[in-house]
């Protein structure tokens, strides 16, 4: 239990100091060059940005929503209905200043059919508003449309057109945006003209005129137009057109645009603000033109009726001498024209009323619908009913611009419509049928009237009968003309509710894009952030072990010694450069083994048995190994190394002995210990190799051969060096470390990964391996941080940053004076 809980105890240990600021901080120093090479490339990329990017551009204007303004609007004449309230309204017009129609509307004012760019040293420039030269096109022929055509001016008036190698040219029609197709074989194109003179050609037919001699002969850069069709550019409005409410409380819209082009950002917005103020002012006079249509109808009927009464009239006093009738007479006349009057009124009503039948029956649309006060109907129903007809028309028109057929809203609103037709028509009928009654009353009074002037005599009855009909006509012609006056005074004082308080104005602004400044700024963090998150995860990634901190924070075995980074092609580097940091490494671990072995002064065992493994092959176990026992050797002690990785045998290579016999052979009774033991040029030295591969190795380990095997090589050296296989690979080494006095477990740096310690972890916890120690092998000093190896190398490690030998300490100023 006691192990149990020292073992967690470790590993919270562990986690904790898994990660360490300043092994960090020194790796990320370690590659400043990296970093350094990071940010120049993220900073060279933004300058390319910055330079060969072209600027972009936002203008706005601001407009004011206000109420109708028509001077007529308080009389009975009230020909404009109001459009909802404030909110409706702005939410209608920022549909229409976003809807594909309005902008279609907005590009064939602007002339958006050509575009003109050149094309510099740096970059591409939009020429709009700046062009010295124009393309006037001829409105009947087909232009090649989506294609860039180079215009070259040449001496005199001549110009040459070039047209690059084209497969399929499209052909438009501009006016009508009709296409056609036609195949070029990928052919180039050259066509000469003059300018001011139509240049014709299957593909095109243009006139080239000269706005600015002087601008041409100043500028050479490389010139282009190209035709372009409606429905991209009303896209590209359309989309990149923003309009918004900046203050909720107020009726105010703001239109911005971005674009690359000032002078064309300006010339869009305000000119989209003209032509909605047209498409108000079309909508109001539409109601004003057909109540004068209506009217002049009227008058057209009583014209040449009032011109025949007149001139009876005139012929009736020559002839009879008669100017004036007597008092009763005048009397009568004036109650009939007052009954007449009434009768007209009605007559008038019902033909309003059959108008409003036919409009209902033969139209969809109601936003032209005359008003009740045009003909004096006050009928508080009626003119509630048409008005209400009259707005959610103009509402679904304006939705249109937006919404499709089958949307739920839409749809809403046409029930809506058919709803208020019906509900009108009902009216309608009923007001119908009153007015007859109301007609038949008003002829039974004239009927009585005519029956008194009956009763005069023939003379002046004859008279009074031309009279009143002058009279009623009269009436009735001043009566249409007083109100054609007012629909056409109302219809000149229509004006738009948009106001323009602001208009888009080419100041001079600054690019919004590209955002040079930012750019840059934005270039150095990704060069300073993306290597340093590059360093951060790989090495949080990399499992294996990096330096003698981490190995420590792994694992609880404590380490005998760090050896360094060999540059000799064989493993004899105790022997063959003795004066080597490599070489005082082995040293150091030769002490702190014989410190481990010989604590205990009474101990009687003065021979001993050392195992060295390694989770895997390639971590230098067997470098340890020959080295280890080359050490202990050149101390003057007697030293045989032993072969014991039966599967792999390889430690004979390195002294150019031969694997004929060895372990393997004894172990199985062909060979005592003389046969196998081979001497080596190194005094003290013998090696005995693993021998012939068996096929049983891990049983003949196990055999109690072995323990002779070993007893009788106590008894001949002082020191014996168990080269054994790699503990993560088979499990011939913990059997073997039965037989050992210490076992050695080599780690390497940058190779051994944590989770390949885990095995002699577990198994120096359950102490089932006695006197374990590692080595730290292959530890190589990096720049900014890592281990110094050199003269007593083993004698009481510990880890530090920096430089221990003074090349690599000059090596560190030299980089911290080029970091500062």
């Amino acid at each position: 239990m006691d192990i149990q809980n020292s073992h967690i105890n470790t590993q919270q240990n562990n986690e904790e100091e898994s990660f360490d600021v300043k092994v960090l901080l020194f790796q990320i120093l370690a590659e400043w060059k990296l970093i350094g090479l990071s940010i120049v490339l993220f900073v060279a990329g933004a300058f390319l940005i910055n330079r060969y990017t072209a600027d972009k551009y936002t203008l706005k204007a601001l407009v004011h929503l206000q109420e109708s303004e028509n001077p007529l609007a308080s009389s009975s004449v009230n020909l404009v209905f109001r459009w909802g309230g404030a909110s409706d309204r702005i939410e209608s017009h920022i549909a229409i200043l976003k809807s594909r129609e309005h902008n279609e509307k907005v590009a064939r004012r602007m002339g958006m059919e050509v575009h003109y760019f050149s094309e510099g040293r740096v970059k591409t420039v939009d020429n709009y508003g700046n062009n010295f030269y124009e393309v006037v096109w001829d409105s009947n022929a087909f232009q090649i449309a989506g294609q860039a055509i180079q215009i070259e001016f040449l001496s005199g008036k001549n110009v040459r057109l070039l047209i690059p190698e084209i497969e399929t040219a499209t052909l438009l029609k501009i006016p009508t945006q009709e296409k056609e197709k036609i195949n070029h074989n990928g052919k180039s194109i050259t066509i000469n003209g003059k300018v001011g003179e139509w240049i014709t050609h299957e593909l095109l037919k243009i006139k080239v005129i000269i706005k600015n001699k002087k601008e041409l002969e100043e500028k050479n850069n490389k010139y282009f137009f190209q035709f372009q069709d409606y429905e991209s550019i009303t896209s590209r409005f359309a989309q990149g057109v923003k309009v918004e409410q900046p203050n909720k409380s107020a009726s105010l819209v703001e239109l911005a645009f971005t674009d690359y082009n000032r002078k064309r950002i300006a010339h869009f917005l305000n000119t989209s603000i003209m032509v909605l103020r047209e498409y108000e002012v079309e909508e109001k006079n539409r109601a004003a033109d057909n109540t004068i249509k209506f009217i002049k109808e009227q008058i057209s009927e009583f014209s040449d009726t009032l011109q025949n009464v007149q001139r009876r009239l005139e012929t009736f006093r020559r002839d009879n001498q008669m100017m004036e009738l007597n008092s009763e007479s005048n009397q009568i006349i004036s109650r009939f024209l007052t009954a007449q009057e009434e009768y007209d009124r009605l007559k008038i009503e019902r033909k309003y009323y059959e108008y409003i039948q036919e409009y209902l029956q033969k139209n969809n649309e109601f936003s032209g619908l005359i008003a009740p006060s045009i003909v004096g109907i006050a009928d508080p129903l009626l003119v509630q009913l048409v008005n209400s007809i009259v707005e959610l028309s103009l509402e679904r028109n304006k939705s249109s611009y937006t919404l499709q057929d089958e949307n739920p809203a839409l749809i809403r609103m046409n029930r809506e419509l058919m709803r208020l037709r019906e509900t009108l028509n009902e009216n309608v009928i009923n007001l119908l049928n009153s007015n007859k009654m109301r007609v038949n009353e008003a002829l039974r009074k004239l009927t009585n009237i005519e029956t008194e002037i009956a009763k005069l005599p023939a003379t002046e009855q004859a008279f009074v009968n031309i009279k009143r009909e002058y009279q009623i006509s009269d009436q009735r012609f001043t009566f249409l003309l007083q109100k054609l006056g007012e629909a056409e005074l109302a219809r000149v004082g229509n004006t738009p509710d948009t106001r323009i308080i602001d208009p888009a104005k080419d100041l001079n602004q600054p690019p919004v894009s590209p955002n040079r400044s930012r750019n840059l700024l934005v270039a150095l963090m990704l060069g300073f952030s993306l290597p340093i998150g590059f360093i951060f995860i790989r090495n949080f990634l990399d499992g294996r072990i990096k330096n003698r901190k981490e190995l420590e924070a792994t694992t609880s075995i404590p380490i005998i010694g760090m050896i360094g980074h060999s540059e000799l092609s064989d493993n004899l580097v105790v022997y063959r450069k003795p004066k080597s940091g490599v070489s005082e490494g082995f040293r150091g671990i030769r002490s702190n083994i014989k410190f481990f072995l010989h604590k205990d002064e009474k101990s009687d065992r003065k021979n001993n048995v050392i195992l060295i493994t390694s989770s895997v092959g390639g971590e230098g176990k067997t470098f340890c190994a020959i080295n280890l026992a080359t050490s202990f050797a050149l101390a003057g002690s007697k030293v045989v190394l032993v072969g014991m990785d039966l599967r792999k045998p390889k430690i004979f290579n390195d002294f150019d002995l031969t694997n004929t016999f060895g372990v393997s052979n004894y172990l199985i009774g062909e060979a005592n210990v003389d046969d196998v033991i081979q001497k080596t040029t190194i005094d003290n030295l013998d090696i005995i190799s693993a021998g012939p591969i068996p096929p049983n190795p891990s049983e003949l380990i196990m055999n109690s051969l072995f323990q002779e095997f070993i007893d009788e090589l106590r008894k001949r050296y002082e020191m014996v060096v168990l080269d054994t296989p790699p503990l993560g690979l088979v499990a011939d080494s913990v059997e073997l470390m039965k037989h050992t006095d210490m076992n050695l477990y080599v780690v390497r740096q940058n190779y051994t990964t944590r989770e390949l310690l885990e095995p002699i972890n577990h198994y120096y916890r359950q102490e089932q391996a006695k006197n374990m120690a590692l080595i730290f092998n292959d530890v190589e000093i990096k720049m900014g941080y890592g281990y110094g190896y050199g003269y007593g190398y083993g004698y009481g490690y510990g880890y530090g940053y920096g430089y221990y030998e003074e090349d690599n300490q000059r090596k560190f100023k030299k980089w911290w004076q080029v970091w500062k």
